[in-house]
């Protein structure tokens, strides 16, 4: 299989839209650590089941839109605490570039976004275990991404196909198995992120006795893919999750492919392949 690449997806945002279940968490976790926050967040500084959660995001949209708005931005799970930072400041709205989220993330306290991702890990946790099929419904896949992943199987254009994640592997296998593609991507093809994407992907190359750029990296965060793809790593941005016009624009400067849909994504990993 020496001829054919390797196809890696990114997970959230790229194969599962995973943006409520975020919110609900980050927030949840922020109340741990600023539980006096003056943001409306109606959640309470308790652990509560999925379902809960989910009734409470109607209750918070312009804060979900705030959050929303940033999330382009995040590279690492414990990001999401700069944003609710940015958000109890106010100054939320003056952030609209990367180099801005990154300047104004320098600044904030390690320690508190430490044990912020403490609880947001464990809150994760907790969710899934109280209230499983809820948790699993926070998060579906985008339209179309599971029937790509088994049409590039079926296609045997590849040496294989991975999920990367800055979440759990563990968890995100899980949603894996759920959304049928467990046979295409086994527990052993999930992996989590060791330090950065780039240096994920090359680990992943090796093992198969390649180098990265025998990697195709569908992604849809311009902070994440930008260095995989200046690594030598093919790469091709999903427009459909987490990003911006402006990140969009700045993929076509680089000439990284962006797909807008699944459909398109297809035809784009067709040509790479071939």
């Amino acid at each position: 299989m020496a001829d054919k690449k390797i196809l890696v997806w990114d997970s959230s945002g790229t194969m599962t839209n995973s943006l409520p279940e975020r919110f609900i968490i980050c927030a949840d976790a922020f109340l741990t650590v600023h539980p006096s926050t003056d943001l409306q967040i109606t959640l309470g500084n308790q652990i509560v089941t999925a379902s809960e959660y989910a009734a409470k995001i109607a209750q918070m949209k312009e804060q979900y839109a705030r959050f929303e708005r940033l999330n382009p931005f995040v590279q690492k799970g414990k990001d999401g605490y700069a944003i609710f930072e940015a958000m109890q400041r106010g100054i939320d709205g003056q952030i609209e570039t990367e180099s801005q989220f990154k300047a104004f993330k320098k600044g904030l306290d390690e320690g508190t976004q430490d044990a912020f991702y403490e609880a947001f890990q464990n809150i994760r946790r907790d969710m899934k275990k109280k209230d499983t099929e809820a948790w699993y419904g926070l998060q579906p896949a985008f339209p179309g991404v599971t029937e790509a992943v088994r049409q590039m199987h079926d296609a045997g254009l590849w040496d294989g196909q991975y999920v990367l994640t800055a979440k759990e592997a563990a968890l995100v296998a899980t949603l894996v198995d759920r959304y049928g593609i467990g046979d295409i991507i086994p527990n052993s093809m999930v992996r989590d992120t060791i330090d950065t994407k780039a240096n994920t992907l090359r680990v992943i190359a090796q093992e198969r006795g390649r180098t990265i750029g025998d990697v195709v990296f569908v992604e849809d965060s311009m902070p994440n893919l930008k260095p995989c793809y200046e690594a030598g790593a093919k790469s091709v941005l999903a427009g459909w999750g987490y990003t911006n016009q402006i990140q969009l624009g700045e993929a076509k400067q680089m000439g990284i492919p962006v797909a807008q849909n699944a459909r398109q994504l297809v035809q784009i990993l067709e040509t790479i392949a071939k």
